[in-house]
């Protein structure tokens, strides 16, 4: 579903003026204090996409991303990646992953979200997740830490939307 750019503004308005509206008015319900001071963290879905919107190609090749000559900066991503502590991603997404040499490490944590039981070695910093998303994600927020890179596919990336 696409939103109108306005209908996001006014969206992205509202919660920067919620928390404000709710820090002066705290005398109203004693528990409004303490959501008022929590800050939440954010859960950022951040992925390539071609021009007409797809992550990889029908057969699941990602060259047109892959096999491209780094530009400076790598459109940000460094600056990004400092900006979270974890990244969430389905079963999929970390299955071709690790085909791809991806590395994991215990210095990045990562929640691998899947119906299927977890492969027999399980690299550093990976966790496997079989509860709903809305659920952990609602628990994971409230957690200290920075923001949390939602990495895909595209099923875990869907079964988030409609949400904050």
């Amino acid at each position: 579903m696409r939103v109108p750019i306005a209908l996001l503004a006014f969206y992205e308005s509202y919660l920067w003026i919620l928390p404000t509206l709710l820090l002066m008015h705290t005398d109203l319900h004693p528990g409004l204090a303490r959501l008022a001071s929590v800050p939440q963290r954010k859960i950022i879905v951040n992925i390539a996409t071609s021009a007409d919107g797809y992550v990889a190609r029908p057969d699941g090749n990602l060259d047109w991303l892959t096999e491209r000559p780094a530009p400076k900066g790598f459109y940000g991503l460094p600056e990004f990646e400092r900006s979270t502590d974890a990244k969430i991603l389905g079963r999929k997404t970390f299955d071709r992953s690790l085909q791809m040499g991806a590395r994991f490490s215990a210095a990045s944590v990562h929640y691998v979200f899947s119906r299927r039981p977890p492969p027999a070695s399980v690299p550093a910093g990976v966790h496997f997740v079989t509860e709903s998303i809305g659920a952990f994600a609602e628990r994971l927020r409230t957690q200290a830490g920075k923001n949390v890179w939602m990495m895909g596919g595209g099923e875990i990336i869907g079964s988030g939307r409609g949400r904050d």
